[in-house]
Order: structure tokens, then sequence, then C-alpha cells
């Protein structure tokens, strides 16, 4: 993979870089130390084979608690596009959490 793209790993809210970057095994770990770079720039002086690390900023959005709201019959409406709501209903995904909200 390295030797076709570059890697952005991108995080939620509320996790850093030091969360997940002790559950690698100590071969990734190696990969991560020698590819990780700092700026987005620097993905452009070389073709492949970078890693680079990107905090969104996007919502504290997670599928679990996307599921807790639909168990508490709290609506996930603003949290989701309108198309994966109708995807979930039509498909009765969570159908014994899933009510429709209006």
């Amino acid at each position: 993979l390295f030797k076709l793209a570059h890697i952005v790993v991108a995080h939620r809210p509320g996790y850093s870089e030091d969360t997940w970057r002790s559950a690698m095994d100590y071969e990734l770990l190696l990969e991560w130390q020698q590819r990780k770079k700092t700026q987005l720039d620097e993905i452009q002086q070389q073709a492949c084979g970078v890693i680079i690390s990107h905090t969104l900023t996007a919502l504290d959005i997670s599928a679990s608690r996307i599921r807790q709201m639909l168990e508490t019959n709290q609506s996930p409406r603003y949290l989701l596009p309108e198309a994966v709501l109708d995807y979930i209903h039509s498909h009765l995904l969570y159908s014994n959490l899933f009510q429709e909200f209006s």
C-alpha cells in the first residue's frame, strides 16, 4: 500500500495520536515512525509512502452514539444525511431501535 499511495490517518475529536499509536504492533510502529510527516504539504515531495495524521474538526459522531440515540428515542436526524436515515428505515436496520422521526 505504501508503494501506491499516501496514508492519511484521520481521527475524531477526543482521540489523540497516542491513543491509537499505542495499539500498533511493533512493525507498523516502525513504519509509522519512518514515514510520518507533520505537514500536509510534505506529501507533495513524494509520490507515495507518506503517513499524515489529521484531526477532524467534524462533529463527534460514532455509530455507537447513533444506536444509543435510537434506543432512547432521540432523533439522529442532524447527525446523518437524510439518505442514510431513509436507508436505515427502509432496510429495517436497527428495527428494534429505530422509529421514524419527523
